[in-house]
């Protein structure tokens, strides 16, 4: 049950322009996909991970954009440490 309020949060860090159904919206919803299968929990940190290892893997320009916008709003919305 956590798990799923965890993603729903993750989901509500996009920006109120980005429709469920966009590309961003499917491309977290993979990557989160990814995590629950890979058995790790979903925190900031490994979205993050998750998104740079996808930035180096791939070579399609529009899945690059994609995937920069969203860890650009995942960064955005993560605290600093302080």
């Amino acid at each position: 049950m956590q798990q799923m309020s965890q993603e729903s949060s993750v989901f509500a860090l996009l920006p109120s322009g980005i429709e469920t159904s966009s590309q961003e919206a499917q491309a977290l919803g993979n990557i989160i996909g990814e995590l629950n299968a890979e058995g790790r929990y979903i925190t900031n940190k490994a979205l993050i991970l998750k998104l740079i290892e996808k930035l180096e893997m791939t070579s399609d320009v529009i899945e690059l954009d994609v995937y920069r916008h969203v860890l650009e709003v995942i960064i955005g919305n993560t605290p600093d440490d302080a």
